[in-house]
């Protein structure tokens, strides 16, 4: 909730404002699982809206079911939506009839569907079921609605306990799930036309009581501030029993828990640029701080060994910290660091030593394969970062957009002077997906899949770039990789031909040592989603599209000729051509 408070805000502008604030915190969100569409009601309306993907950019169709103001008789507030798994829109309204929304061409349009006069006071829901729709009405009821015959008819009717605050299907709509006001969660299934709705899981609120039974303590008895007592098996934890209590007996058996500082302690934590530990120490009957620290970071768990020589502090990245005192010092180690997030994990040339890895956040982090050990850890500033190293030395490629342009930077990596940069290149302002190096480490390419975009460098001992090819393609990449064919080292690269997936059944070729392009000549399979080169020279992997077979490709240079490209996939053995 937004507080606004001003002496010189109109009552006119207060109440605009809270209903902005009122509509915002009302409106759903439903997206359809069959098709690229989300469903937003607010109420007295709705906006469906249908998304395209064209290349790079999103294209957004928007219908609209208008509210409708100043009528005698007004169409009644719709309190929630959902999509069917054929892909149709309904509605329903605080009395629980449906309605369909469809539309007119232009905007949405609802029709009423099915109606019965239900009474009651809680909040109806629904989802999809099956094949049909799954209704919780305003009489603590669940109704399944089947068509028949053009008709919405109900086939199945449970009555709840208690109010249902949250009924959901899964993607299927097989299975529907239903949470209770008091927490016990149920499955509902149909299984040869028989419903079956089944108590998955109970957990019990506000417990202010809970004690092991005797003689043998298998079971466990717990007491909420209602005065509901619940039964459990230990070994299991299945509910054994559930009984509520009388009014009178909850009232006198319940509790006040005093002390609690709870509001006091998430505004302490909720500081998470530093967290300062305290030791305290009684000196004259007085609590003394003996010793402070300021963490780097916030700090998650903090305990202490069983004879309280020793304690573990856990901060919220995952580090691990010992605390011990000897002769009256404090220190403080960090004994193990566990990144989170990691999306790319390398061992590091030329012994595979050292492995390097790097999260979402940019952190990368150097680790002593055999111990374990962490070396180095580093923090990169920019957007989109990644690493690739190389396959012949210790060198990373790091490369990211920094301000408005992609760019990539090189460092040398030894265990005791860490990452020292030797070189770097500004790009692109196009996203930089990939660095790719050649087997030898002496070529190396930058591209922009998306755009298209191929940088083609050679890297000398020195660590210096030398551009030999720019190249825009206009078509986006799927893959691209290096390897030496015939005399020459070459980049091949997969032309995007899907707007769905990652896939291509083209294939351009530069030569990466004097920068002139090749063409292929002849047919090949495909589409593949990925290349991969082998260890056998003039060889490479290609892995189809939505098949269980991989292709070898096997390629052959000859001087101012062709390069022959065979494909073996199983018996035959079908030719290409590239003019070298």
């Amino acid at each position: 909730m937004v507080a606004v408070e001003s002496a010189h805000l109109t009552k006119n502008v207060k109440v605009t404002i809270y209903k902005m604030i009122v509509a915002i915190s009302s409106t759903l969100l439903r997206a359809s699982r069959t098709h690229m569409l989300v469903c937003e009601c607010w109420g007295e309306g709705l906006i469906v809206w249908e998304v395209a993907q064209c290349y790079r950019r999103c294209l957004v169709l928007r219908r609209a079911k208008e509210e409708v103001t100043g009528w005698e008789i007004s169409e009644p507030p719709l309190i929630d939506v959902c999509w069917t798994s054929d892909g149709q829109l309904y509605a329903i309204d605080k009395d629980a009839n449906l309605y369909s929304v469809l539309s007119d061409g232009i905007g949405m349009v609802t029709h009423l569907e099915w109606s019965e006069n239900l009474t009651g006071s809680d909040k109806p829901i629904f989802c999809s079921f099956g094949n049909g729709i799954l209704i919780y009405g305003p009489d603590q009821r669940l109704r399944l609605l089947k068509k028949a015959e053009s008709k919405w008819k109900v086939s199945w009717t449970y009555v709840m306990p208690e109010e249902v605050v949250r009924l959901v299907s899964n993607t299927s709509s097989d299975m529907a799930a239903v949470w209770t006001h008091s927490g016990r969660l149920y499955y509902i299934t149909e299984t040869d036309d028989k419903i079956e709705l089944v108590l998955h899981v109970y957990r019990q609120r506000n417990i202010i009581k809970i004690q092991l039974i005797a003689p043998d303590n298998k079971y466990l008895a717990t007491m909420n501030k209602t005065g509901e007592i619940c039964i459990y098996e230990v070994l299991t934890g299945n509910l054994i029993l559930s009984v509520s209590a009388p009014s009178e007996m909850a009232s006198s058996s319940t509790v006040p828990i005093k002390g609690s500082n709870k509001k006091q302690r998430s505004k302490d934590n909720s500081n998470a640029n530093y967290l300062c530990q305290q030791l305290l120490k009684k000196a004259e009957s007085k609590w003394k701080v003996s010793w402070t620290y300021v963490m780097p970071e916030e700090v998650v768990r903090l305990v202490s060994n069983t004879s309280s020589d020793m304690a573990a502090v856990w901060t919220h990245s995952g580090r691990l910290y010992y605390i011990t005192e000897t002769d009256d010092k404090i220190e403080l180690v960090l004994h193990v660091y566990r990144q989170r997030n990691i999306i790319k994990i390398q061992l590091m040339a030329p012994d595979n030593k050292y492995l390097a890895t790097m999260n979402k956040t940019g952190e990368i982090c150097i680790y002593e394969v055999l111990t374990g050990n962490l070396i180095l850890r580093k923090s990169v500033e920019g957007n989109d970062i990644s690493f690739q190293a190389s396959p012949v030395e210790p060198l990373l490629i790091l490369f990211g957009e920094l301000g408005v342009n992609y760019g990539m930077g090189l460092f040398t990596f030894t265990p005791e002077a860490g990452l020292e940069q030797v070189g770097s290149m500004c790009l692109t302002h196009q996203i930089v997906s990939q660095i790719v190096f050649s087997p030898t480490g002496r070529q190396v390419t930058a591209v922009a899949s998306s755009a298209g975009h191929i940088f083609v460098f050679q890297l000398s001992e020195q660590y210096k770039l030398t551009l030999v090819r720019y190249t825009e393609l206009g078509r986006g990449l799927a893959d691209s990789f290096l390897m030496k064919v015939g005399d020459s080292m070459r980049s091949f690269n997969l032309v995007l031909f899907s707007d769905k997936y990652a896939i291509g059944e083209r294939i351009m070729c530069i030569n990466a040592d004097n920068g002139k392009d090749n063409k292929f000549a002849g047919k090949m399979q495909g589409p593949y989603a990925q290349l991969l080169p082998l260890a056998q020279p003039g060889c490479a992997l290609a892995v189809p599209h939505l098949t269980n077979q991989l292709h070898v490709l096997r390629l052959s240079g000859e001087v101012s000729c062709t390069l022959l490209l065979s494909l073996h996939s199983g018996r035959a053995v079908p030719t290409l051509y590239l003019c070298a």
